[in-house]
């Protein structure tokens, strides 16, 4: 097995996947998991929510001491969250305070 970081090639909007790291066998074996995975969460059709898979999959060295994935919020994002139910896909804010909407 190995250790791939797949991003977009384009650009990214709310509700769109931008990046996943996945363990599989090749570069293709971790695009088929993220499909897999999207059309069991999302359904057929929703390919758009990746970019049309338009991705570039690198192999990560594991011998190599480095960052494989840093994110910085915006922080117009910080006050403001938003969850989705893992079962129903219902989505829900809360803010920084604890309030749902």
């Amino acid at each position: 097995m190995k250790l791939y970081l797949v991003h977009r090639n384009d650009s990214v909007d709310y509700d769109e996947y931008e990046s996943a790291i996945v363990i599989a066998e090749s570069q293709e074996d971790a695009i088929q998991m993220l499909k897999t995975s999207l059309e069991e969460k999302y359904g057929e059709g929703q390919e758009w929510m990746w970019g049309n898979f338009d991705v570039t999959v690198k192999e990560v060295d594991l011998n190599e001491q480095k960052i494989i994935l840093q994110m910085l919020s915006d922080p117009i994002d910080i006050d403001l969250l938003m969850y989705t139910c893992p079962v129903c896909h219902y989505r829900f804010f809360q803010n920084r305070a604890g309030n749902h909407s």
